[in-house]
């Protein structure tokens, strides 16, 4: 009996079927990066190619992106880092905030720090 049920896990474990049903039940799948392009794309339009190319765009200190991240990390959409360290934020409502961050991979500390689940989309140029 005790084997038959090891088997069964295994089976469940294996075929990716666990993840699946839990991902249904917690909501995750409407987290994935084709949904949220698909559901951008829907709101803007079929016009546009970005995420960050429309909505409110606003430029804050560094100290004041980070407090924002921090306060609700479940509003942040995505986030994107350039080579010349500067940074976006996009938010679930579509607004954008911009900064320079003080040090290259800032931002993504940041973001793993407050998003250990790894909701929030990450681009880097």
């Amino acid at each position: 009996m005790t084997r038959a049920l090891g088997v069964v896990l295994l089976l469940a474990a294996c075929s990716g079927l666990g993840e699946r049903v839990g991902r249904a039940t917690r909501g995750d799948a409407t987290l994935d990066s084709a949904a949220v392009a698909e559901s951008t794309a829907a709101a803007r339009g079929a016009g546009s190619s970005s995420v960050f190319d429309s909505g409110m765009d606003t430029t804050v200190s560094w100290e004041r992106l980070e407090e924002l991240v921090r306060a609700t990390p479940e509003s942040v959409r995505a986030v994107m880092q350039r080579r010349d360290r500067r940074v976006t934020v996009v938010l679930l409502d579509g607004r954008r905030y911009n900064s320079t961050q003080p040090a290259m991979d800032g931002i993504i500390s940041l973001v793993r720090s407050v998003d250990p689940s790894g909701r929030i989309l990450i681009a880097t140029e």
